[in-house]
């Protein structure tokens, strides 16, 4: 059926490629966007001074490894004062990673908040966002780190580096390397100044590429190259 469609717009080009080597005729690319005209929120999990919070929201599913992230956070924390984790998040692996939490013996600062409505208070809490998956399109934590101005840490997955720029934007671990992710957390943890830098780069480029007005366009774009007959080449 896929076949028999004029166009197929897929949400990364990471996956656009790996449609279009499987000759797939006209397949475009559009990433998330959020809109960052909005008024930021106030933070729903505010804490206390001198306190670096690392964020993740995600399903609780094996293929967002979030036992890596457990894991990697809980040796930062062996490293560097004042850190605690917000998982966001419910699903089949919860049991799992509450007790690795538990068994870390730093299970006092990893807090799972549960299913969160409020994802705009949640990431005006963040100061660190964390995406640990073994596989991804393209996440909107990406996009809401950048909205809020705060660096983006991530395996390398799907489109994830056409915004993560290591060192940049914010850093690159290997996927389910927690030692990795360790030193990572580790180092932006010491240095606010670092995070400050990061997170307003990724918010730069956040708002240049990957807005909804951004993402409008680039829409439109693909509907008027698809009804004039031509391929995904016309479409910057």
């Amino acid at each position: 059926a896929l076949r028999r469609l004029d166009a197929l717009v897929c949400v990364s080009e990471a996956m656009a490629a790996r449609v279009r080597a499987r000759g797939f005729p006209r397949v475009y690319a559009i990433y998330n966007g959020v809109d960052f005209d909005l008024p930021r929120s106030a933070p729903a999990f505010p804490g206390e001074d001198g306190i670096v919070t690392v964020a993740a929201a995600a399903r609780f599913d094996p293929v967002k490894d979030l036992p890596t992230l457990v894991r990697g956070f809980a040796a930062a924390a062996e490293r560097a004062d004042g850190l605690r984790l917000l998982l966001a998040g419910a699903g089949p692996e919860e049991p799992r990673l509450r007790a690795l939490a538990r068994d870390s013996g730093r299970g006092d600062q990893i807090l799972f908040p549960g299913w969160v409505e409020d994802m705009e208070g949640f990431w005006a809490s963040a100061d660190i966002a964390v995406i640990s998956s073994l596989s991804e399109t393209f996440p909107y934590t990406l996009t809401m780190a950048a909205r809020y101005g705060i660096p983006a840490v991530s395996t390398p997955v799907g489109g994830v580096t056409a915004l993560l720029k290591d060192g940049v934007t914010g850093r690159l671990f290997p996927t389910g390397d927690a030692d990795a992710l360790a030193d990572v957390l580790t180092e932006l943890a010491a240095d606010p100044r670092v995070r400050h830098a990061m997170g307003a780069e990724l918010a730069r480029r956040g708002a240049e590429s990957f807005s909804l007005s951004a993402m409008g366009r680039r829409q439109q774009a693909i509907y008027e190259a698809v009804l004039a007959g031509k391929n995904e080449d016309a479409v910057l």
